[in-house]
This record gives structure tokens, C-alpha cells and sequence, in this order.
């Protein structure tokens, strides 16, 4: 497991966030999202799992700094130990919007479970860079 911490000038920390690699189960998704997750004969493939992520509700609008910092990590995961899905499983009904706006997609058998593709991920850090 990997976690980050994010420190403010005043060393305290306004956010987390920690990885974890995983096996997933990739029956369920679309045709197109399970060829592009490589899955095995067994309908699994590998995923980091964006395990715990939080931030401290008094510091406002840091929402898309942390993604940004959780996006540029799993491109580093993704270059040390390649896998096929960046995974997220939403806490709340509500966050489920917040994560598809970075582009996550929903899995069809879990309301809040969401996926991004390490291809999508790719693109995104072209952008950041």
C-alpha cells in the first residue's frame, strides 16, 4: 500500500490519499472496457485501487488539486508496476458525480464502484505535464 500525504505551508496536512494493487473482476463491464482491461480467461484483471482519500472540510475548493496529485501518482504506479484499471469505490451516492467528472466511469454491477482506464490516465498526464 502507498499513501501520500498533502501538507500546507503551515505543515498541516489539508489531504490524503492511498493505493492498494488488486485483482478485479471484470465480467460485468462492457465488452470494450473488458478488452481493454487485458482480462484474463478468468474475467480478471489488475487494478490500483484508489483505497482512502480525504481532505480537510476547512480548506475549500482543494478538490481538483488532489486529484490532480492522485492522477500524477498512479502514473507513477502505473510506470514502476503496469496495471489495466485505476479503481475507485465511492463512499457516498454523492461522490459518485464527483469522480466522473475526472472521468471515471461507473461499473454496471456496483452503484459505486467506478473505473478510469490506464489508457485514459495516460492521456490525462499529458495534460498535466
Amino acid at each position: 500500500m502507498f499513501v501520500r500525504k498533502c501538507v500546507a505551508d503551515n505543515k498541516q496536512v489539508v489531504a490524503f490519499f492511498s493505493f492498494k494493487m488488486i485483482v478485479i473482476e471484470v465480467q460485468s463491464f462492457s465488452k470494450s472496457l473488458q478488452k481493454s482491461a487485458n482480462s484474463n480467461s478468468a474475467g480478471q484483471s489488475t487494478g490500483l485501487l484508489l483505497a482512502w482519500m480525504g481532505r480537510d472540510e476547512t480548506v475549500d475548493n482543494c478538490g481538483k488539486a488532489l486529484m490532480r496529485e492522485v492522477f500524477l501518482h498512479a502514473i507513477t504506479a502505473h510506470k514502476i508496476a503496469a496495471y489495466s484499471l485505476l479503481v475507485v469505490d465511492a463512499l457516498l451516492d454523492n461522490l459518485v458525480s464527483f469522480y466522473e467528472h475526472f472521468g471515471f466511469r461507473r461499473v454496471p454491477s456496483d452503484t459505486r464502484r467506478l473505473v478510469m482506464k490506464a489508457s485514459a490516465l495516460l492521456k490525462i498526464a499529458e495534460r498535466l505535464n
